[in-house]
């Protein structure tokens, strides 16, 4: 077992999630709507890596003063949205971290 999933970012199913520019409740959007756009663990073969960022699909990454004030960033995903989803289905080792680019992610390994 590796621990610090991150590590294993290149070689895991990497999914953005196609919603909306307005997303809501800051983020922590519909958990039903995040897990729709997730594969079933099960289909997945034992150990594969699904790992989901927090920015929605198509959104552009935040300009360097956007990420130092925080304003004007790209709709994102919570953490929290994201690793429900992932648990709801079926994943296991659940976890999250921010990779050199500050992106933030969410991963899971199906069983």
């Amino acid at each position: 077992m590796v621990d610090e999933p991150l590590v294993l970012l290149a070689s895991a199913r990497i999914i953005r999630i196609p919603l909306g520019d307005e997303v809501r409740d800051g983020g922590l959007a519909s958990i039903r709507e995040v897990a729709a756009h997730l594969p079933e663990a099960s289909s997945l073969a034992s150990g594969t890596m699904v790992a989901v960022a927090d920015r929605v699909q198509g959104a552009r990454k935040p300009g360097m003063l956007e990420r130092m004030t925080g304003h004007g960033a790209g709709p994102t995903l919570h953490r929290a949205a994201r690793c429900t989803a992932l648990l709801a289905r079926g994943y296991v080792r659940v976890g999250g971290g921010s990779d050199k680019d500050k992106t933030d992610w969410a991963w899971g390994f199906a069983p």
